[in-house]
């Protein structure tokens, strides 16, 4: 399974039954906004005054959702294709991409590969010898990338598309959602199907702007804390910062100059040095002045009365079939850990011990389900999975999952048989499960749900259909108490 499969699959997962259609109760639509967004010492902010100091930048971030959005409603209408053309064939989605896609994509020979390093080298900073299995990726890729993009073709030239909004807008209400945006042999694609697939991009870019209004808020709240001071005080506010701010500025140099250019080049679009040092020396001493200014600032909000209004955008809640999946744990337990992991990821074999018992530490309240997201690095790992879901068929999931972890450098076809001996399975009934292909279409259901959710790394833990951003147990504990604080 390469990387590119795994993007495909990320491209074309289907909206879930669950949520497709989906309307007002899940609707990231923006809500109506306060009069002001904060109150500082009885002073208030505007939203309108925000707005007009943030609006160019925000401006310029949704007109980039629009632009995924527009990608989206093309990726919405491929997937509702290759739908119909596996249920033609009677096969899965996946596995017309693996007949389609990579199997006729040819491996590149290691003559092309040099050749394709040699016709790049201005741009290669290692040896050949260091890059060689990023390049045959890269380049195996592209030729899988064709390999689609004929697939598609072919797809959309055989069926009757009717696009009725080729660059969607973003939703404004929830009833936006049921908009028809296209028909696809008759089937109605609405906005609602395609927002559902860029809920994480909505997520990033709801949270940049969050930020980027966080940033302008807290330098308009310090700006009314040191009027106000200066008016306690009885000075002008210049004397005033004259007297606490100008102390507290450093005095940048070139060596700041120079450090900055050389951690951030690639933002210089090739301009050397010496051509920005003196505009880098301007906006890193402008920099040092608003940072001394937020620093006195900061003195003075203990004592203020502040009352903000801007509220951190929540992170998108999916709903993860766990139908049939293994799991531990309470049947009707009030908060549900899954986790996407890959037998040969180190971190996996090092943390799924101890999300076990983390989730075994809250008994009922809580269970654990592990799905599969075998990655393209890890030659062995889709092979892996398919033995773990053979192991499971007899009831031993967790006692192979263990062993799988523990041997998670040697999981050769061979060493997964011994292993299934050594964990008690009835090899015949093993080795016949994994040998008839079956499982493979197992393991694509959990890639392609993983997909479908954002899932790009393992392990990737969920719970109650949120992502955990950190990865570890203390993480875990606190988004699991968080779920039960919230009634589960």
């Amino acid at each position: 399974m390469t990387a590119l499969f795994l993007g495909l699959l990320m491209l074309v997962s289907p909206v879930s039954q669950a949520t497709a259609g989906k309307t007002a109760e899940s609707c990231e639509c923006e809500v109506i906004r306060p009069l002001n967004l904060a109150v500082v010492n009885g002073t208030p902010i505007r939203t309108s005054q925000i707005e007009a100091d943030t609006g160019h930048i925000v401006a310029q971030v949704r007109e980039e959702l629009d632009g995924v959005r527009e990608k989206a409603l093309q990726n919405v209408i491929a997937a509702r294709l290759l739908e119909v053309e596996a249920a033609k064939r009677n096969t899965t989605v996946p596995q017309l991409l693996q007949v389609e896609v990579v199997a006729k994509a040819d491996e590149p020979t290691e003559d092309e590969l040099r050749a394709f390093y040699e016709r790049n080298r201005a741009g290669m900073t290692e040896p050949f010898e260091r890059v060689r299995d990023g390049l045959r990726q890269y380049v195996r890729g592209q030729r899988q990338q064709v390999q689609m993009t004929i697939l598609t073709t072919d797809l959309r030239t055989a069926a009757k598309i009717e696009t009725l909004e080729y660059s969607p807008k973003g939703p404004a209400a929830n009833a936006d959602l049921a908009r028809v945006v296209a028909i696809v042999n008759g089937s109605k694609v609405t906005l609602g199907d395609v927002e559902e697939t860029i809920r994480n991009q909505t997520y990033q870019v709801r949270m940049q702007i969050y930020e980027i209004e966080k940033t302008a808020l807290d330098g308009r709240i310090d700006e009314i804390l040191i009027g106000q001071e200066a008016q306690r005080r009885n000075v002008a506010v210049d004397a005033l910062v004259a007297q606490e701010v100008a102390p507290r500025i450093r005095k940048v140099d070139a060596f700041d100059a120079a450090k900055f250019y050389n951690e951030n080049k690639d933002r210089f679009g090739g301009r050397s040095l010496q051509d920005v040092r003196e505009e880098l020396l301007r906006v890193l001493q402008l920099k040092a002045e608003v940072e001394a200014r937020a620093a006195f600032a900061a003195t003075l909000r203990p004592a203020a009365k502040i009352e903000i209004a801007l509220v951190e955008p929540a992170p998108p809640t999916w709903a993860i079939d766990i139908a049939g999946r293994p799991s531990i744990g309470g049947a009707g337990a009030a908060v549900t850990v899954v986790v996407f992991s890959d037998f040969e990821c180190a971190k996996c074999a090092a943390t799924h011990q101890i999300f076990e018992d983390v989730v075994r530490s809250y008994g009922p309240r809580v269970k654990f389900v592990a799905r599969h997201f075998p990655l393209e690095q890890h030659e062995n790992a889709y092979r892996a999975a398919q033995a773990a879901e053979a192991a499971f068929q007899q009831g031993k999931y967790w006692e192979f999952s263990k062993l799988l972890y523990e041997n998670h450098e040697n999981l050769t076809d061979a060493r997964l048989r011994e292993l299934a001996t050594q964990a008690g399975l009835d090899r015949a009934r093993f080795d016949a499960a994994l040998d008839s292909g079956q499982m493979m279409a197992l393991v694509d259901r959990d890639v392609s749900d993983g997909a479908r959710i954002g899932v790009v790394g393992t392990p990737s833990v969920y719970v109650n259909g949120r992502a955990v951003a950190e990865d570890t147990a203390e993480g875990l504990r606190a988004a699991i108490d968080k779920a039960l604080k919230a009634g589960g």
